[in-house]
């Protein structure tokens, strides 16, 4: 929810953060990087304890909704 809130208002380079309302070891940031036409490049890192997860990708906005194009870390 907080990349799909972020893909929709947040500047390039701006990241949204969230926690786990359940478990505040549970925290990350997500936001885009870069914008192509319909599209944007974006972060996704979540920590959980002392593990993070980073993740980048690509959406497009199709038909009103994100829609994922690639996804990697």
């Amino acid at each position: 929810m907080t990349l799909r809130s972020a893909l929709n208002n947040n500047q390039d380079g701006q990241l949204s953060t969230w926690q786990s309302p359940d478990q505040k070891s549970v925290y990350g940031s997500a936001g885009p990087v870069a914008t192509n036409g319909n599209c944007r490049e974006f972060v996704s890192n979540v920590q959980v304890g002392k593990e993070t997860r980073k993740m980048k990708g690509t959406a497009c906005m199709i038909n009103n909704e994100w829609v994922l194009r690639e996804l990697y870390e």
